[in-house]
C-alpha cells in the first residue's frame, strides 16, 4: 500500500484456531503506538547537538475496538500523526498496532503490525566520528536509507572544505581525504537524490600546543594502556579560552606520585607518559578545572603493558631417505 505522514490507513487481520478455522464474533482490543525507528537512533548525529529526547518517547495515538467477521476478519484504524518536523530534519518512526482477540469462551490471544514511515522517504548518513586523529584519518561510509531503514543504492557527491565535488556509491568506504588535514574544524557536504548532508568534524594531531577547535572542555587520552614496545601515552587537556586554571593528581595504586596546578592561556597540557617500574599495574590521572560556571573533571586509568602472548608459528618440514622396512 502507499502511504504518508497524515494518513489513516486501515488495516485487515485475522483471526483462526490452530485447527485453521475463522474465530467468529470474538472481541478485538487493539492500541496504536507510534515509536522511533532504532536504526535512525543509531545512525543519527542530531542527539548529539541538542535534539536529545525531541520525538523520542513512544506514544499511543489511537485506541479501539472491533468484532471479528464470520470469515475471522477484523478492522483496525491506524492514524499516522508525526510530530512537527524540528528544522526540517528528518525523523522516521515505525506505527505499532498491538491487538488483542479475546473468543467466546474468554481465551485471549495477541499479535502486532508494524508500518515504517518518515518525514521523508529516504536518509543519508555519515559514520564520520566528530573528533578525528591526523595520523589516524578513517575510512567512511555514506549510506543511504529508505524509510525501513534498509540500505538502496544511489550515488553520492561530497566535498571536503569546499573544494572539488566528488562521487562515489553509497554504502561502500572511501577515503574522503588523500593528503593529511591539518589540526582543526573541517566541513563535509555530501547530496544523493533529495537527501543532503553537512557536518563539521575536528582533526587534532598528538603533538598539537592548543585545542584544535573552539571549546571550554577539551581531554583526549591516546590509549588507555601502555604499549608493550615502549612507546608514551599522549594526554591532552585544556580549554580554548584564556586564564584556566587546572589542578591535577597523578596516582598509582594508593600513592599519589604527582600533584599541582597549572595556568594555562588557551593552550593545551600536552604530555606523553611513557611506563616506569614504579607506576606498578599503570596510573590513575586527574584534572579538573571551572570555565563560565561549569567544572570539568576527567578521571583516565593507563594500565601498565602486558606481555606479548600471541603464538608465532611458522612451517618446518623434515624428510628423510629412509624407506618402508628399514
Amino acid at each position: 500500500i502507499s502511504y504518508q505522514a497524515g494518513d489513516t490507513v486501515r488495516l485487515e487481520g485475522k483471526a483462526l484456531s490452530y485447527a485453521g478455522v475463522p474465530v467468529q464474533d470474538a472481541k478485538v482490543q487493539y492500541t496504536v503506538r507510534r515509536r522511533v525507528a532504532y536504526w535512525w537512533l543509531s545512525y543519527s548525529c542530531y542527539w548529539e547537538s541538542g535534539f536529545m529526547g525531541y520525538g523520542q518517547q513512544d506514544e499511543d495515538l489511537y485506541e479501539g475496538e472491533a468484532v471479528t467477521a464470520d470469515d475471522g476478519t477484523f478492522q483496525v484504524v491506524m492514524p499516522l500523526t508525526v510530530p512537527k518536523s524540528m528544522n526540517n530534519r528528518p525523523m522516521y518512526y515505525n506505527f505499532v498496532v498491538e491487538a488483542d482477540v479475546t473468543d467466546m469462551a474468554g481465551e485471549t490471544h495477541s499479535g502486532t503490525m508494524s508500518l515504517p514511515l518518515g518525514t521523508k522517504p529516504t536518509a543519508l548518513t555519515c559514520d564520520l566520528p566528530q573528533k578525528v586523529r591526523s595520523d589516524q584519518m578513517p575510512k567512511v561510509t555514506f549510506n543511504r536509507y529508505n524509510a525501513a531503514g534498509q540500505t538502496i543504492k544511489g550515488t553520492v557527491k561530497y566535498r571536503l572544505d569546499g573544494g572539488k565535488w566528488q562521487e562515489c556509491d553509497a554504502n561502500s568506504q572511501l577515503s574522503i581525504a588523500n593528503s593529511k588535514l591539518k589540526s582543526g574544524e573541517h566541513r563535509l557536504e555530501a547530496a544523493c537524490g533529495d537527501d543532503k548532508l553537512d557536518m563539521t568534524f575536528v582533526v587534532f594531531g598528538l603533538d598539537d600546543k592548543k585545542p584544535a577547535a573552539q571549546t571550554d572542555d577539551w581531554f583526549y587520552v591516546s590509549d588507555s594502556q601502555f604499549p608493550s614496545d615502549g612507546k608514551p601515552v599522549t594526554v591532552q587537556v585544556g580549554a580554548s579560552d584564556p586564564d584556566l586554571h587546572i589542578v591535577y593528581s597523578i596516582f598509582t595504586g594508593d600513592e599519589l606520585l604527582e600533584s599541582g596546578s597549572v595556568e594555562k592561556n588557551g593552550a593545551l597540557i600536552n604530555r606523553k607518559f611513557t611506563y616506569e617500574e614504579e607506576y606498578g599495574n599503570g596510573l590513575l590521572i586527574t584534572y579538573a578545572w571551572v570555565k563560565n560556571g561549569q567544572c570539568h573533571i576527567h578521571q583516565q586509568s593507563i594500565r601498565r603493558p602486558m606481555p606479548d602472548k600471541r603464538l608465532k608459528s611458522s612451517w618446518e618440514t623434515f624428510r628423510d631417505r629412509l624407506t618402508p622396512g628399514q
